[in-house]
């Protein structure tokens, strides 16, 4: 197929690039088209936008949560710019659509949490996920325009950015570092890269598109501390693992996805469980 795809520089978008393009599609980077565009300034030029596209992967955004505090207009200008940018190609391109999301449901109400849970912007980057999914609902519902929105939990892998705390653990163990964390107690739910990459997979290879909005999590819910642990016994690492009394201001305690939607819609159940991700990350054995 030919695939048009945003945010392939990214961590996310990287891996999904060279998956697809194994298994023998054609990818396209919407780049030059998507990135810093805004209504009124940078507008798509009919004569050079890419035709013919089977899909449009929407990947890329400002995802800086601390940075979105700091400049919501800049988070909100191109996450918003840049999803107009990928509808209209998906549209004069004859392309489904893939719009990745975020966790959006805020402080759970009920675990585990369905796509019909309240959904709630507790930042301005998830407010600009947010508006983004409504823009992407009405192309579908007005220009018919099929449409894959991807809710994602807590996706993991190699070569993620810092901050988080996968790689943060990665990093440390990496250099014989005694492993840290801030916090043992909340729990959330993990995907390893490997298996969203195959995700991605089933959903352009799934005819008739079901449009709709779905979960993605890895059915396996682990605490900051269980995780530490798993990388410390990888590792070997005999020194026990620091706590360091710094839990984050307003952290949820748990987060959990129902994933049943996806699960039935294309197929898919993921593959690995948290220890054998981290294992071939660190090259361990499985």
């Amino acid at each position: 197929m030919d695939i048009g795809i945003t945010g392939e520089s990214g961590f996310v978008g990287r891996a999904v690039w060279r998956h697809l393009a194994d298994q023998g599609h054609q990818l396209l980077s919407l780049r030059q088209w998507t990135y810093g565009w805004a209504p009124g300034g940078g507008a798509i030029s009919a004569d050079d936008r890419p035709a013919n596209l089977h899909w449009v992967l929407h990947l890329g955004a400002q995802t800086d949560i601390a940075d979105s505090w700091q400049r919501p207009v800049a988070t909100y200008k191109n996450n918003i710019g840049s999803t107009l940018a990928a509808l209209d190609i998906a549209r004069e391109a004859g392309a489904s659509l893939v719009y990745m999301s975020s966790y959006v449901y805020g402080v759970p109400q009920y675990l585990p949490i369905d796509e019909s849970h309240p959904t709630d912007a507790v930042n301005p980057y998830m407010g600009s996920k947010l508006l983004g999914e409504q823009l992407c609902s009405q192309w579908h519902d007005l220009l018919e325009l099929p449409l894959v929105v991807l809710r994602c939990f807590n996706i993991y892998g190699d070569d993620e950015r810092p901050g988080r705390l996968v790689p943060a653990l990665l990093a440390l163990a990496r250099v014989g570092a005694r492993l840290e964390i801030d916090n043992p107690a909340p729990r959330r739910d993990y995907l390893y890269i490997g298996d969203f990459v195959q995700l991605i997979q089933h959903i352009v290879e799934t005819d008739p598109v079901p449009s709709g909005i779905y979960n993605v999590g890895g059915d396996e819910v682990l605490a900051n501390g269980e995780v530490a642990e798993i990388v410390r016994r990888l590792v070997d690492d005999e020194r026990p693992v620091y706590y360091a009394g710094r839990p984050r201001r307003n952290d949820i305690d748990e987060c959990r996805a129902d994933v049943t939607k996806v699960h039935e819609a294309f197929g898919w159940r993921p593959e690995y469980g948290l220890e054998r991700g981290l294992a071939e990350i660190l090259g361990g054995v499985q």
